[in-house]
């Protein structure tokens, strides 16, 4: 993993839709709750999903409907035209701010995109290009097109996280103990981002994480909001945690 992205301090903390200490009151996925993440650290990265306007464009929200201020009905995004966004103000006095916007306003900040919207593709590679962010963004998805998708429309390579069919394949691999098939599965991304436990089943465990490594991939877990559990993880050599709580995460790895 040759770029700057990973220059960072590990453990990395990836401050899930920034931090919303109040969520009935605060709105994720906000400037503001961009800013009370890197109040926390600097090195802080900003977890963020992206959906997609009507005409494209690639904004912070991780669901395809919201709620306005005032008390009205849920509106998708996919009926918002860009240029209605300033005037939608949602109940906590925030806007649903565009990629675009974020990656200027924020100019140091790393961001590690989870891409939810096949629409908002064109344009996600495009507010990178234009804000020349390759060096401090991760970009993911569920989907291994959406992700492929958009690294093809990026004027040079963004550090990258494993889709949910190469999550499953590097589990296979790792569980028959194959460090072969784990390059192959593991050759077109640098991170696993994945939960500690699917239902009963536990996903993170010290082979999985021994493998990662000794293919040159990170390991990063969500959504971990216990410091008790933080501090565990960490200790099994886990490279990030995703967390409502950067707070609790900086001060659990500190003391780890």
């Amino acid at each position: 993993m040759t770029n700057t992205f990973w220059t960072g301090p590990r453990p990395r903390i990836l401050a899930h839709r920034g931090f919303v200490l109040h969520p009935e009151t605060s709105q994720g996925n906000s400037f503001a709750a961009i800013d009370a993440a890197l109040e926390v650290s600097a090195d802080v990265i900003i977890e963020t999903d992206i959906q997609a306007t009507a005409d494209g464009v690639a904004v912070l929200l991780h669901d395809p409907h919201f709620t306005p201020a005032g008390g009205l009905a849920p509106i998708g995004i996919r009926a918002v035209q860009a240029s209605a966004l300033p005037s939608l103000e949602l109940p906590d006095g925030q806007t649903v701010p565009t990629l675009r916007d974020a990656l200027v306003q924020y100019p140091t900040a790393r961001f590690n995109i989870d891409i939810k919207a096949a629409l908002a593709c064109v344009d996600v590679a495009a507010a990178i290009n234009d804000a020349r962010a390759w060096n401090r963004v991760l970009l993911t998805s569920f989907s291994r097109n959406r992700r492929l998708r958009t690294t093809q429309l990026l004027e040079r390579p963004v550090a990258t996280s494993a889709s949910s069919r190469e999550v499953a394949a590097c589990l296979t691999a790792a569980s028959v103990r194959s460090a072969r098939q784990f390059r192959r599965a593991s050759a077109r991304f640098d991170a696993l981002q994945i939960p500690e436990r699917a239902g009963r089943i536990r996903v993170v465990t010290p082979r999985l994480v021994r493998f990662a490594h000794a293919a040159g991939k990170e390991i990063h877990v969500w959504t971990v909001n216990e410091p008790a559990t933080m501090a565990r993880l960490v200790a099994m050599g886990v490279d990030g945690i995703v967390t409502d709580r950067p707070d609790l995460a900086y001060r659990a790895i500190e003391g780890s």
